[in-house]
């Protein structure tokens, strides 16, 4: 028997025995969830999908908790042969990858073993997972949290970071405070909500490069404050980060900053929000080395719309860690019922941009290694600076406007439509190719209506159409995209289908039909058909997926 297989049957025997050493008491609480999902896929030329040799691949998880008063156990097994697309292969294999004790005793909580956290907004530390697109960079060590008083609180923790099946070379150690001022000191007045907080993260790592004499430990700081009064909200964080010569920088001695700005109001029918960022050299990894999403300390997130509708998801733009400074604004409004033809209408508007950053040299070092000559540099960037093209223009990453309106017909039927322009510079935004400049620009139209047929059943469809200057060898020019499904109280079933119909030379489409239902805490959903290859993000942290032809079942279910 090996270790792994030894370790979940000593622990899953723990935890039996736990159940029948406390049930008398009725005080363990024994909770849980799984999830399956398998997928096959066959060669299909047309669409660039290959066989799957294994026939059947397979992503599983169980996570398993046991509690009893102040004392918490939990462990997951994941299962990965081999993962289904678009995972990663370096995650095949089975195994528990996920184990804490965690201890609470009046103002204190302990945990040892893995965990997760974030430090604010995440811009200077965030461990967490994203089953859907194989991300996961949970902490193994030791976490300590302390509330010495309503509304001040302070944690720490030291470890290191997921790896796949292994552990990260570098060493992370965090601190981080947060007061809430109303609280703390007891202010019933009608005053603004005032959170103060702030944060210190290290990394330790042994230097084993010969040709660059790199410090092995980066520190980050942040700052931060979050206020709301009424219908508005203000929340600033400002982070910065010593040299961290990587291979994401080239090795430059730059010290690295990011600013976030978050601001909203809202009111009964009016909502609007303002989001600006800063990034200047704060990719924050635990090994210098790491490339991808490996790794990975903090979280930069993309200021972008989140997108549901299958076409307008072909250019998601990600956050470009080197540096990058944009915004994004958004508008939602219901017009007055009083108003003709449109009365009643909810309206959004949302518009984002990205830019790079303008970096200027400021020193250099020579050093030889193997009788070679290799320069050192230092840059400086300034707030908000803009980098420029040969033109003189901005350099610009990404830009994107969106306006939907969606309106209740009467009590039966409600219709949506919606327009999105987009800017998508290639350069950077790694995963498209175009023969057509640097630069794709398309429009994105959907018009969506769903229909009530009886009581909890609807009927819901979709037309959508993207236009675009795109030339790629597998997906070039404009897409057209229909929708149909049915849904009733517990089950759904869904046809839709994607035509590349601008495509010059393979004019592609891709049909799938999805169903799925939900018995109690039980939920199973298929799909089949054809996917395209692209890229799929979630909050701007992005994987490509292959193409495939072929089945995917999901089931999860709780306990």
């Amino acid at each position: 028997m090996n270790k792994i297989t030894l370790l979940s049957a000593t622990l899953i025997g723990c935890f039996l025995f736990s159940t029948q050493l406390f049930a008398q008491e009725d005080k363990l609480n024994v909770s849980g969830n799984i999830q399956g999902t398998f997928q096959t896929s066959k060669e299909n030329t047309s669409i660039g999908s290959s066989d799957v040799p294994e026939k059947v691949l397979m992503n599983a998880f169980s996570n398993l908790r046991l509690n009893y008063k102040n004392l918490t156990l939990g462990m997951r097994f994941e299962y990965y042969n081999p993962p289904i697309l678009g995972i990663d292969k370096s995650y095949e294999g089975e195994g528990i990858s996920y184990l804490f004790a965690n201890y609470k005793i009046k103002d204190f909580d302990f945990t040892v073993g893995n965990f997760y956290d974030q430090f604010g907004s995440g811009l200077i530390f965030r461990s967490y997972e994203e089953r859907d697109l194989g991300y996961d960079n949970a902490m193994k060590g030791v976490h300590i949290k302390y509330q010495p008083k309503d509304g001040i609180q302070i944690k720490g923790f030291v470890g290191k970071q997921r790896l796949f099946w292994d552990l990260g070379p570098g060493y992370v150690r965090g601190i981080d405070g947060e007061i809430n001022l109303n609280s703390a000191f007891d202010i019933k007045k009608k005053m603004p909500n005032i959170d103060l907080g702030a944060s210190l993260v290290s990394r330790y790592q042994e230097n084993t490069n010969s040709l660059y004499n790199i410090t092995e430990n980066t520190h980050a700081y942040s700052l931060r404050m979050n206020s709301s009064y009424k219908g508005v909200n203000l929340e600033v964080e400002y982070t910065g980060k010593s040299q961290d010569p990587s291979s994401q920088n080239d090795f430059k001695l730059n010290e690295g900053k990011a600013l976030l700005i978050n601001t909203s109001y809202s009111t009964k029918g009016f909502g609007a929000s303002l989001s600006v960022k800063h990034l200047d050299n704060f990719d924050f990894r635990s090994d210098r080395e790491a490339t991808g999403q490996n790794l990975l300390v903090n979280f930069n997130p993309a200021l972008t719309r989140i997108n549901t509708y299958a076409l307008a998801t072909f250019f998601p733009y990600a956050t470009q860690n080197s540096g990058e400074t944009g915004m994004m604004a958004e508008i939602n409004y219901k017009v007055s019922k009083k108003t003709p033809v449109i009365g009643g209408m909810y309206i959004t508007a949302n518009y984002s941009n990205s830019y790079k950053v303008k970096a200027v040299a400021t020193d250099s070092i020579s050093t030889t290694n193997d009788d070679k000559n290799f320069v050192i540099v230092k840059e400086s960037v300034d707030l908000f600076s803009r980098a420029q093209n040969a033109d003189g223009s901005d350099y610009k990453l990404f830009e994107e406007f969106y306006i939907e309106g969606s309106k209740k017909i009467n009590k039966k039927l409600k219709l949506t439509a919606g327009y999105m322009y987009t800017l998508y510079n290639t350069k950077l935004n790694t995963g498209i190719s175009t023969n057509n400049g640097d630069i794709i620009y398309a429009n994105f139209g959907v018009v969506e209506a769903k229909y009530k047929l009886k009581k909890r059943q609807t009927l819901r469809m979709e037309l959508q159409h993207l236009a675009t200057t795109q030339v790629h060898s597998d997906s070039e020019g404009n897409w057209a995209q229909a929708l149909i499904e049915y849904s009733k109280k517990g089950y759904f079933v869904a046809f839709q289908d994607l035509y590349n119909y601008g495509h010059s030379t393979n004019k592609v489409h891709y049909p799938t039909i999805s169903a799925g239902f939900t018995n109690g805490v039980t939920k199973v959903s298929a799909t089949y058909g054809q996917q395209r290859a692209g890229i799929f993000c979630i909050g701007g942290v992005c994987r490509t997926v292959p193409a495939s032809d072929g089945l995917t079942l999901t089931i999860t279910s709780t306990f």
